[in-house]
């Protein structure tokens, strides 16, 4: 969980309490896809966590076991019984081949839990391709062979409103340490009030975006 002061509370908030909920039970082979720097690891209880990603050193760091592609995973099949996906398919070019990938890596009854972005600026260009709402990801699951257990929207419209404002003054504010300081003030502020806002108001159709958990129920690849 992260400080009132860190600009991006809420969102970050809201995918680690989603991941909580959703990456329960203990399992015995996890893949990571696109794990970055496995922030997510000491949730999931495992016997073998294998993260992979393709690239190191990249963002906020990114240490790998293996690197690879999302879109050609080098494991045989059902090699896995949960994988874990965390907004990394708004960067792949193929997500049909992605979700390909992901349900032959996995055991059948294995869980895969993934979260996707809907409203959130250009980032990482030029690898930054497309935005899921909740019924693209049913439709690409359901195509792969995988039955939706639970949806968790994250945010509401005040969460969503305040994250495109604070992104949008941070290219503004001048780089002085002072003015840097009383910024994340107000950013803290500002998420405080969109907290308690989303709280007593619900608006269903904006979200940041959904975290969803899903089980393999058949097979679908060749």
């Amino acid at each position: 969980m992260y400080s009132w002061l860190f600009r991006y509370k809420l969102i970050r908030d809201s995918i680690y309490k989603s991941l909580v909920v959703l990456s329960t039970g203990s399992h015995k082979k996890v893949l990571d896809i696109g794990c970055g720097n496995k922030k997510y690891k000491n949730l999931i209880e495992c016997t073998h966590y294998v993260g992979t990603d393709r690239f190191t050193g990249h963002g906020e760091g990114s240490n790998p076991d293996i690197i690879s592609d999302a879109s050609s995973l080098p494991f045989r099949k059902s090699c896995f019984d949960f994988v874990l996906c965390t907004e990394v398919l708004e960067h792949v070019s193929d997500p049909i081949q992605v979700f390909s990938e992901m349900s032959r890596v996995l055991v059948k009854g294995g869980q895969l839990v993934l979260s996707t972005p809907l409203f959130w600026p250009v980032h990482e260009a030029p690898f930054d391709y497309y935005r899921f709402t909740e019924y693209g990801l049913r439709y690409l699951l359901n195509r792969n062979g995988f039955k939706i257990d639970r949806v968790i929207y994250r945010g509401g419209y005040g969460a969503v409103a305040t994250a495109l404002f604070i992104n949008h003054l941070e290219r503004i504010i001048p780089s002085v340490k002072i003015f840097q300081g009383i910024f994340d003030i107000f950013c803290g502020l500002l998420q405080y009030v969109a907290f308690a806002y989303d709280n007593m108001v619900k608006s269903p159709n904006i979200y940041y975006g959904c975290t969803i958990k899903a089980v393999k129920f058949e097979n679908t690849y060749c």
